[in-house]
């Protein structure tokens, strides 16, 4: 089940990425404006132990924000309330990033540690507000916490007033330890229901204001959506409940519409020029209608290429062409 959380949180954060600003300045007491330039980088990492093969880890997300100045931050989602495998996990994880950007000059390595901080789904008595790493060196030793966000402690009022719309797939945990009472009583299933309507038309709401767009609505209610089938098992009638109100906010993305246009554009002016003509001339307008997308950050390279029908290198081979 892990992994259906995890890959939920890495999908939000790469595919509304401007999402990220309001999150990271509430976790790390930022002021970050929003006109930052996020820039990503790989999340897959060897780590290397005593004799056994390089363990491949891939964290959830690992970016840089470019502001006054260029901080690296990396990011987790943890399903369990607390762990010391956690712990242990965020250290790998931070010394590998370190490693893999160090610096030497002349006899001296530089590493840099990212600023980390865990998402905690669940909560429990023992879950921190901070996880301390203590480092001991020859000579000395040195200390620093990993902020902690308990996603329990935000009500949807917090979520909505402070943009962490980063937290809205995850929202039914809230309820998680509730379900079994919500399951057979009809009075709590409305009160659920009426709770998830209202996220759902504040959503459309952000889209009228231009706050976010359908495309970040659609995102964040198919992810809600897949966290709920792993989350609420077989509790028939939440599932029921959820799928009409979903059902009932279809929100056709924006992206589509420009897709859809572009791709009728394209066919008509290739019929004017020819069959074969006209052809390519569809297959450019479509493939130029994605690279907007991807320049707009409303689809990431790898989505683009997949809807293209192409691979990545070929995609980027198209960009170069059409420049």
């Amino acid at each position: 089940m892990a992994s259906i959380y995890d890959n939920a949180f890495h999908t939000i954060i790469n595919d509304c990425s401007k999402f990220l600003i309001p999150y990271i300045n509430e976790v790390f007491r930022e002021n970050y404006s929003g006109d930052e330039e996020v820039v990503f980088h790989p999340n897959e990492h060897y780590i290397s132990k005593n004799e056994e093969p390089d363990v491949k880890r891939i964290t959830d997300s690992f970016f840089s924000i470019i502001g006054k100045v260029t901080k690296k931050y990396h990011l987790e989602c943890e399903s369990s309330p607390f762990s010391a495998k956690i712990m242990i996990r965020l250290f790998e994880y931070d010394a590998q990033i370190a490693l893999d950007s160090a610096e030497v000059e002349d006899d001296t390595i530089n590493v840099s540690f990212p600023n980390t901080t865990v998402l905690y789904l669940r909560s429990g008595e023992y879950t921190p507000d901070s996880v301390w790493i203590n480092l001991t060196y020859p000579g000395g030793e040195a200390r620093y916490s990993v902020p902690a966000i308990c996603l329990q402690s935000y009500t949807l009022e917090d979520i909505f007033k402070k943009k962490l719309y980063i937290l809205l797939p995850f929202y039914l945990f809230n309820y998680e330890k509730r379900f079994d009472e919500i399951e057979s009583n009809d009075v709590r299933l409305d009160e659920l229901t009426d709770d998830l309507k209202g996220m759902f038309g504040r959503l459309e709401g952000l889209i009228g204001t231009h706050e976010i767009t359908s495309f970040d609505a659609m995102t964040i209610m198919d992810l809600m959506r897949k966290v709920s089938e792993a989350l609420l098992g077989n509790r028939e009638n939440i599932s029921k409940r959820m799928g009409d109100i979903m059902g009932g906010h279809v929100i056709m993305t924006e992206a589509k519409e420009i897709l859809n246009q572009g791709i009728e554009q394209g066919l008509e002016r290739g019929l004017e020029q020819g069959l074969e003509r006209g052809l390519e001339q569809g297959r450019k307008e479509k493939i130029r209608i994605f690279v907007d997308l991807v320049n707009d950050r409303v689809l990431s390279l790898e989505e683009a290429a997949k809807r293209a029908g192409m691979t990545v290198d070929e995609f980027k081979n198209h960009i170069e062409g059409l420049d």
